[in-house]
């Protein structure tokens, strides 16, 4: 083990916390900040120095993030880790060890070491790995480092190398956070990161199989003190190159805790009032919500959200009865959902967004297909397309054979095949919703938005069809670039998009471009044409009454 600052000595310990993020999703980290303030307030502040580090993902970020660090010549380093990033941790944490001076602590947290400790520690660069809600298990780690004890023994939930040996210590399943008790602001910092994630609680109410919100399964939500989330929201919204706060929380607007979902949006709106009485840009709202929560006041409230990006996020996944109920164990009426989800659109319009994933265990890509048209019908400009992710230590990941599911071994865990999808039904499904994300979603592509306008004003009936065309057109047409984006949207569906997305905002790039605006747009009219002979022509076949 790494050595502490000598007793009796000035010298604080030296923390840097530090994670990466996906480019362009670098943003103030909830985890970090949670842990540092969690120190400063409940710990030894007094002997601590802790730098709190976010980075992008890619090999340029990782080179800043082993200099930076390095040079701080900490004692402890503690990670974030996430489905995106756990290999980079892994390097990182192997570079800095061979590079720093004294070769620090490395601790790891998070729900991508959560599952299997060992196989991170075992390969030498990381020394801990904690299990868990970190906040307290940090504590005590830092003052057992701080007293020189180079073991943790006494500190349950915690995973340590010692020598060449693996210790686990007492692993405490029911041992939580005592929100109530953090009743003490965030600290905060002037990064200048566009998006902040906040969480007003946690845990969850529901027992997705295919989530590890809640890996306990307690079905439990503890609720943060109002006076710190108000607190905290306020610092939050005063951050002047703020662009976003995105709300962590399972649900807002569950019956038991409407009235305080409701008082949370009214400071949102309050606060929003705010910056834009100090000249700053009213920060973008979103949120996630399930959709039989929502009721008049509720959608009134969430109505009043800027609408320039914020959304009201509902994973509908699928419309499949049978996989939701008894595959994926969600709480689903499928009348009542769907009928929901079209007055909600109905009332918020573009702030809703509607999820699917393909790959689901159970489903098929027919099956996606008629949940991806159900989606379109609502037409609204938000949506989700998302590649299913095997999580590991989630129920599909400790059950896989039941379902015959291949996946990643190593982040992120995308499904490669299973009972139900071949290799061939998930790279057609990707194409489909890739030709969605380009011509539908404009907030991502504003240069192909007027195909969007045509398909609202002229299409009523089906539109997946429609797409399959303009995915035909582009693999004859387009090959080479279509296919391009598509294999990088296989890898990772941001940096699939990204990639897109730079290449139409290349100038040199327009007359393509405008070709392709063109085509797309002459194939839409040419559907909604032949929709409305189709619709003539059944008009025409009804008997005259």
């Amino acid at each position: 083990m790494p050595p502490s600052p000598a007793a009796g000595t000035d010298e604080r310990l030296r923390i840097v916390l530090a994670t990466f993020m996906p480019d362009g999703q670098v943003t103030h980290s909830l985890a970090m900040r949670a842990l540092k303030s969690y120190l400063v307030h409940r710990g030894p502040a007094s002997s601590v120095e802790i730098s709190l580090k976010s980075y992008a993902l890619g090999p340029t970020a990782r080179d800043t993030a082993v200099s930076q660090i390095v040079a701080v010549d900490p004692h402890i380093v503690g990670f974030s880790t996430y489905l995106w990033n756990g290999g980079q941790v892994k390097e990182v944490a192997r570079r800095i060890r061979e590079r720093a001076r004294t070769p620090p602590l490395v601790v790891a947290g998070g729900p991508e070491v959560d599952h299997a400790p060992e196989s991170y520690l075992r390969e030498g660069h990381l020394d801990v790995v904690a299990l868990g809600e970190g906040e307290e298990i940090l504590r005590r780690l830092v003052e057992t480092r701080l007293q020189g004890e180079r073991r943790f023994d006494d500190i349950p939930n915690l995973v340590y190398r010692d020598g060449s040996s693996i210790v686990q210590t007492r692993r405490d399943h029911a041992f939580v956070e005592d929100l109530a008790s953090h009743d003490f602001p965030l600290i905060l910092d002037a990064d200048p990161h566009w998006c902040f994630a906040y969480e007003t609680s946690r845990g969850c109410y529901f027992r997705c199989r295919y989530c590890k919100f809640d890996p306990a399964g307690a079905r439990v939500i503890r609720y943060y003190p109002m006076d710190k989330v108000k607190g905290d929201l306020e610092q939050i919204f005063a951050l002047p190159a703020l662009k976003m706060v995105v709300f962590n929380d399972s649900n807002f607007f569950r019956p038991t805790d409407r009235r305080r979902g409701l008082d949370i949006m009214e400071l949102v709106h309050e606060l929003n009032a705010r910056r834009t009485s100090s000249g700053l840009e009213p920060l973008i709202v979103a949120t996630m919500q399930n959709p039989m929560f929502l009721d008049a006041e509720t959608c009134a409230t969430l109505k009043r959200l800027p609408l320039h990006g914020g959304t009201v996020q509902c994973g509908l996944q699928t419309i499949d009865l049978e996989v939701s109920r008894k595959v994926l164990d969600r709480c689903f009426n499928r009348h009542s959902t769907l009928r929901k989800l079209e007055e909600l659109s109905a009332i918020l319009g573009d702030r809703l967004s509607v999820d699917v994933m393909y790959g689901l265990p159970g489903e098929t890509l027919e099956g996606y297909r008629r949940s991806l048209e159900f989606v379109l019908s609502l037409r609204s400009s938000h949506l989700g397309m998302c590649h299913f992710h095997v999580l590991p230590g989630s129920y599909f990941a400790d059950h896989s054979d039941d379902y015959g599911l291949e996946y990643q071994s190593e982040p992120p865990h995308r499904l490669i095949s299973s009972s139900t999808w071949t290799p061939d039904d998930l790279a057609r499904a990707a194409r489909l919703s890739y030709a969605v994300y380009l011509f539908y979603c404009e907030y991502f592509f504003p240069c192909f938005g007027s195909v969007k306008t045509v398909i609202r004003s002229e299409i009523r009936g089906d539109l997946v069809p429609m797409f399959d065309r303009i995915v035909a057109y582009l693999e004859r047409c387009h090959p080479e670039l279509f296919g391009r984006w598509v294999q990088s949207f296989g890898a990772s569906q941001l940096d699939g998009l990204k990639e897109a997305m730079r290449f139409v905002q290349k100038t040199t790039n327009a007359p393509l471009v405008d070709e392709m605006l063109r085509e797309v747009t002459a194939l839409v009219e040419e559907y909604a044409a032949e929709q409305r002979q189709a619709q003539a022509a059944e008009q025409a076949r009804q008997p005259v009454s």
